[in-house]
């Protein structure tokens, strides 16, 4: 009898493991539940049209995100506590009728934030982040500013713990409907404006600048094509001096730096990143040399200094790619 007893408790402590492993099974499953509808992109589709013409503007890039803030209030105190991408940006092309759309997304369970989840419920979402750029026209950009989950975009101002939401827009930008829900999708009209003027191609490459990560692809073409078209139409408009700077920068090597030239040996850097430095590093030489002066708000001698250290830096990349051809063709590196 007592060995009988002894047995049904130890079956009676194991049922109770099981039932509280049951019940931690079942809360993890209604957290990953949770945290899969907090971070769903819903379906996008849209249409870019030139807002002018009303014509489709055809080979433009559009890209969406999810934005949203952490309730962690560890978190929420960090230097990077404001707004980001809780999923990672998607890329597609507008076609001949200017259309483009992504599918319905889904960002996976991450068992490192099980806990935050836990204790104080999933990431908050606060917008969905649109972006389109097409080379000619001024870009437009939501960075969790208006493109919000009910309300119609708006061009309005307000803050969030401190971050803006919302940003003050140039009526010259162009106009964007959107229809939908966040259950059934949304659909946009984005009546794009074309840079035709010196204040159109500086609210261009302003925007660009301001959505532009650096170094980043395909944001670095961006804002190298932005700047270049800026400083071969105006050499002397008000912003060329600054804009000569962070075209620069765009090229993003200097292939004389020995550890650079380290870097493209061990294969950090690619083939492929070198060519392109060359060959901005090349347009922005080329253009320079066709300069009577300098571009507005430098001066002589910073402009001369600058376009031979460029021209040495292109040299040194020059050689590298040379001996890497050298090298796939059997010779001496």
């Amino acid at each position: 009898m007592k060995g009988n007893a002894g047995t049904s408790r130890r079956l009676g402590c194991w049922g109770k493991l099981g039932l509280v492993a049951l019940v931690l099974l079942m809360l993890e499953g209604a957290l990953q539940i949770l945290f899969l509808v907090q971070r769903r992109c819903p379906s996008i589709s849209g249409v870019l049209v030139d807002r002018d013409t009303g014509k489709p503007i055809e080979g433009a890039t559009a890209t969406a995100n999810v934005i949203g803030y952490s309730r962690d209030p560890l978190a929420a105190l960090a230097a990077n506590s404001g707004p980001f991408g809780m999923l990672p940006t998607v890329f597609t092309q507008t076609d001949r009728e200017g259309r483009f759309s992504f599918p319905v997304r889904w960002a996976p369970f991450n068992r490192d934030e099980w806990y935050s989840d836990l204790a104080f419920g999933p990431l908050k979402r606060v917008g969905l982040s649109i972006l389109v750029y097409s080379r000619g026209y001024i870009p437009l950009h939501s960075h969790a500013e208006g493109f919000d989950w009910t309300d119609n975009w708006k061009i309005r101002s307000s803050t969030y713990k401190g971050y803006i939401l919302t940003v003050e827009a140039h009526p010259e930008f162009g106009h964007v409907t959107r229809h939908g829900s966040l259950g059934r999708g949304f659909t946009y009209r984005i009546e794009m404006v074309r840079a035709v003027t010196e204040e159109q191609w500086r609210l261009k490459c302003d925007e660009t600048i301001r959505i532009a990560p650096c170094c980043k692809e395909p944001y670095a073409t961006w804002l190298f094509n932005d700047l270049t078209a800026y400083l071969e139409r105006w050499p002397q408009g008000e912003r060329a001096g600054e804009y000569y700077k962070l075209v620069w920068e765009t090229a993003n090597l200097s292939p004389c730096n020995p550890y650079e030239q380290d870097d493209f040996a061990r294969g950090e850097i690619s083939s492929e990143q070198l060519k392109t430095y060359c060959d901005r590093a090349a347009q922005i030489i080329a253009f320079s040399e066709r300069l009577n002066k300098p571009p507005a708000g430098l001066t002589e001698d910073y402009f001369r200094r600058t376009l031979e250290e460029e021209k040495r830096q292109l040299a040194c990349g020059e050689d590298l790619l040379g001996n890497v051809g050298k090298a796939r063709k059997g010779g001496k590196p």
